[in-house]
C-alpha cells in the first residue's frame, strides 16, 4: 500500500460517484478530503489552503472534481488516478444530466448543437483538460495539451481506469493501494441513457469534433488497460 497522498481525479459522468463511495469505505473519514469547488455542500481548495499545516497533514486522499495540479498545494508525494470513459458516451451523458438538472434549461429538451452554443468547457475535450491540468478557451484546444496528458500518467498516476471495465479498474486500484471494501452498487447512473446510436449524423460528429484528443487518449487509455490488466493477472 502507497504511502503517498492520493489524488482521486473525478471526471464527471465516468462513474466518481460510485468510485467516491468505495474510496470512503476505505479510509478513515477524517483522512479524506472530498473537493467540489462548484458544489456549496463540499469543500473547495480555500478551505484546505486556509487550514494550519498540522490539519492538512491529517489528509491522505483527495476526491472529486479535481484537475492535475492539486498536488502543487501539497508537499508531500503524490499519485493520482482517475477513471475515463468513452467520449461521446460521456458528453451525451452529461448533456442529459445538465438538461434534466440545471434550472436554466427548466427541463426543456434542446439539440446537441444549441447545447454546444453554450461553449460550456464540460463539452470540449474535458478529460484530457482535467488530466493535462492545461485550461485553454473552448475550442482552442490543441495537441500539446494531449502531450501533457501522456506526460503526467505516465509520470505521476498509479492508473487510469476505464468506466466501462469499473470492476476491473476497481480490483486494480484494491491491488495498488490495498483496498478491503470493494463491493459498491453503482449510482448516479443516467436513465433513459442516450447512446451514440441514437444521434443524428450532424449530432455525432460536432461531438467527435469537439473531443477529438479525448477519442485520441482514450483509445491510447485502452490499450495500456488492457496491458495493466493482463500483468495483473499474470501467473
Amino acid at each position: 500500500m502507497t504511502s503517498d497522498v492520493i489524488i482521486s481525479i473525478h471526471i464527471p459522468k465516468t462513474g466518481g460517484q460510485t468510485l467516491r463511495k468505495i474510496v470512503n469505505q476505505n479510509y478513515p473519514k477524517e483522512c479524506i478530503f472530498t473537493c467540489y469547488p462548484t458544489n456549496p455542500r463540499y469543500s473547495n481548495f480555500q478551505d484546505f489552503v486556509s487550514m494550519e499545516k498540522k490539519e492538512r497533514n491529517k489528509y491522505r486522499i483527495f476526491v472529486g472534481h479535481v484537475g492535475f495540479g492539486t498536488h502543487e498545494l501539497l508537499q508531500e508525494p503524490f499519485s493520482y488516478f482517475a477513471m475515463m470513459r468513452e467520449p461521446v458516451e460521456r458528453v451525451l451523458s452529461n448533456y442529459q444530466h445538465i438538461i434534466r438538472n440545471n434550472p436554466s434549461f427548466n427541463g426543456i429538451q434542446v439539440s446537441i448543437a444549441k447545447f454546444y452554443e453554450s461553449k460550456r468547457l464540460l463539452l470540449d475535450n474535458f478529460q484530457t483538460r482535467m488530466i493535462s491540468g492545461m485550461k485553454p478557451l473552448f475550442g482552442q484546444c490543441d495537441e500539446n495539451m494531449y502531450e501533457k496528458a501522456l506526460e503526467n500518467i505516465e509520470k505521476y498516476f498509479s492508473l487510469v481506469g476505464l468506466n466501462e471495465e469499473f470492476d476491473k479498474t476497481v480490483e486494480l486500484l484494491a491491488d495498488i493501494y490495498g483496498w478491503q471494501h470493494t463491493e459498491q452498487e453503482k449510482i448516479n447512473i443516467t436513465p433513459n441513457k442516450m447512446h451514440m446510436e441514437d444521434l443524428e449524423d450532424e449530432d455525432r460528429e460536432l461531438i467527435v469534433l469537439y473531443n477529438s484528443l479525448d477519442m485520441k487518449l482514450y483509445d491510447e487509455m485502452v490499450k495500456q488497460f488492457s496491458d495493466r490488466w493482463t500483468q495483473h493477472n499474470a501467473p
